[in-house]
């Protein structure tokens, strides 16, 4: 199943739901990178606590408050400060 919309793309297979956004933003690469990868940025914008090891392969654990919601992932591609693509491991919340 493949839906596409202005908003992004959904690609469901099985049980795993593939999210997939492109954006062009208004502001210089180095700039964006930084909140999309410090976790103070993080912080600041997305209000969670993240610990991201940053190379392809590496991790990212999330927190998100104050609801606590705790996603982990992988790494798939981390090319500064062009591209951090990464998978989301969320336990399923009523």
């Amino acid at each position: 199943m493949n839906a596409m919309s202005q908003r992004g793309e959904v690609i469901i297979e099985g049980r795993y739901a593939t999210l997939k956004y492109e954006r062009r933003l208004a502001h210089p690469r180095e700039v964006v990178w930084k909140a999309i990868t410090d976790p103070r940025e993080l912080a600041l914008w997305f209000n969670n606590k993240a610990v991201i090891n940053g190379r392809n392969g590496g991790t990212i654990d999330f927190v998100t408050g104050p609801a606590g919601f705790h996603t982990t992932g992988r790494i798939l591609v981390w090319d500064p400060p062009r591209v951090f693509e990464h998978e989301w491991h969320t336990a399923p919340h009523p």
